[in-house]
């Protein structure tokens, strides 16, 4: 029997909440704004409102306000750590900076200097995020099993890896090689390890350490192969970023490895936590949620290595509105519903009621409506002559965005800064 995982001070636990309560603003601020950009497209010009800029500011605030923000929050909350949270105060003062520094700037200018010291700013905040966290669990590392704690320390180094592709765009634009292939590749670079490597990497970690405080079982060895396999998938296939170049064939055959490196690390996880997710699953409208969040990640990869086969899947994943749905996938199907519901589940936020539950089915119903406005016009290009995609997306995107408006909102007001620390 695994020994109990020691608490979490209550100042730690403070600042997770207000960083979570600060992504729940930044979400908002968000979804504004992507209502914006789909109404941009379904009526035309709005007065002095330049789409590129925001859609840059919409990308920037999902990412660093929302995700990164709402990540350290359960990050914070659900990890023993030595106590030196005097440090996560400072750091989060100053990632909320950066980010409204980002919001102020990025629409009105795109990329100038403003902008980019914001975003540079919060890289280098997430590095210190990365840094102190690293070093606060490993001086506890012996009271934290290995499973949740190998995932966190690979979600913490594709953090600071993805920043290469930041440096890497502005290398190659100060060479003056802007419409190289180098530019696009920089930019999916940073994409694809923060998604698919510091995101989902640590909502992993997540899962494991929560499951680790409810059961009494220890993980079987074997388990750990998980990390190494998951990982090496990640970092493989990053080449599929690069199919669109028309690459040699060694570049298929490595982003192929990465998928199916992918689909056995989360096999070889689930096969090894089968029996706590049944439970999961039959207990709670939470924990209903969380199957569905990894059903949908294993859905994900499955697409993923489906369209690195060539014929009519590969075709089609190169089309913008797929890989509009494919991201969106990402973030609106499977973060983001981990990130709204699991702060509930571990007593940061207070249990969901059933007005919230309806918002979270409407909001998921919108998503799924949107996603397929954006796919199935792709697959049969005759409904265009039918129906207004610019439309559909509109009113789809306003079905989701409304009840997840109100649902932030009721969160929002619902959670106390002091609210309960009891152990989860």
């Amino acid at each position: 029997m695994p020994a109990k995982l020691p608490g979490i001070s209550k100042a730690q636990r403070q600042t997770a909440q207000w960083y979570f309560l600060a992504s729940l603003i930044w979400f908002a601020v968000s979804v504004v704004i992507a209502l914006f950009l789909r109404y941009y497209h379904y009526r035309g010009e709005i007065a002095g409102f330049v789409y590129k800029y925001w859609l840059h500011t919409h990308s920037h605030v999902v990412m660093l306000g929302w995700v990164y923000n709402a990540l350290a929050a359960l990050t914070l909350w659900s990890f023993p750590m030595q106590d030196r949270n005097r440090w996560q105060r400072y750091l989060f003062v100053a990632t909320q900076l950066f980010v409204a520094g980002i919001l102020l700037s990025f629409p009105f200018h795109g990329y100038f200097w403003a902008s980019i010291l914001f975003s540079t700013l919060h890289i280098f905040a997430s590095y210190l995020f990365a840094y102190r966290v690293w070093h606060d669990t490993n001086a506890v590392k012996h009271s934290i099993p290995a499973l949740p704690l190998h995932f966190l320390r690979w979600a913490l180094f594709f953090l600071v890896f993805s920043t290469l592709g930041p440096f890497m765009v502005a290398y190659v634009m100060a060479s003056g090689q802007e419409s190289s292939i180098w530019y696009r590749l920089s930019i999916y670079f940073y994409l694809h390890f923060q998604s698919n490597g510091w995101f989902v990497t640590q909502m992993l970690a997540l899962i494991l350490i929560f499951m680790a405080r409810q059961r009494t079982r220890s993980y079987p060895i074997a388990a750990r192969s998980a990390i190494w396999l998951f990982t090496a998938g990640v970092l493989l296939s990053y080449a599929q970023s690069a199919i669109w170049t028309g690459p040699p064939a060694w570049v298929y055959f490595t982003a192929r490895a990465g998928a199916l490196l992918q689909i056995s690390g989360l096999g070889l996880l689930y096969f090894a936590i089968r029996k706590d997710l049944a439970a999961f699953r039959k207990s709670s409208f939470i924990h209903r949620i969380t199957g569905l969040v990894l059903l949908l990640l294993l859905f994900k990869s499955l697409l993923q290595l489906a369209m690195l086969f060539g014929g009519p899947l590969q075709a089609l994943s190169e089309k913008h509105p797929v890989i509009i749905a494919f991201l969106h996938l990402i973030f609106l199907g499977v973060l983001t519903p981990f990130l709204l519901v699991q702060p509930s589940a571990t007593g940061m936020t207070p249990p969901f009621g059933p007005l919230k539950k309806f918002l979270f089915l409407i909001f998921l119903t919108g998503f799924a409506l949107m996603e397929l406005a954006l796919v199935l016009p792709a697959i049969f290009p005759s409904l265009m002559a039918f129906i207004s995609i610019p439309a559909a997306l509109f009113y789809s995107s306003l079905i989701m965005a409304l009840p997840l408006l109100s649902l932030l909102f009721l969160i929002y007001r619902d959670t106390d800064i002091h609210v309960n620390t009891r152990e989860f």
